[in-house]
């Protein structure tokens, strides 16, 4: 698996890794707090829901093909 940093604290800390190819992301904070950046953590769970639909979009598509 390969995986980036794609964020850092200002101390240097790894604080978000993506896989280079998969819709992974993986982040060192709570992204359902609201106390700090809403838009950042906005982004992050807007990307997460729309790549849920389109799985799910994809997984319903599958399913009824293999009924026919």
């Amino acid at each position: 698996m390969s995986l980036r940093v794609s964020a850092r604290g200002l101390d240097g800390v790894v604080e978000a890794i993506e896989h280079e190819s998969k819709w992974v992301v993986g982040v060192q904070w709570h992204p359902e707090d609201t106390d700090d950046s809403v838009e950042d953590r906005r982004a992050l769970f807007s990307a997460f829901v729309g790549r849920a639909a389109v799985h799910a979009a994809l997984k319903h598509s599958s399913q009824t093909s293999s009924e026919k």
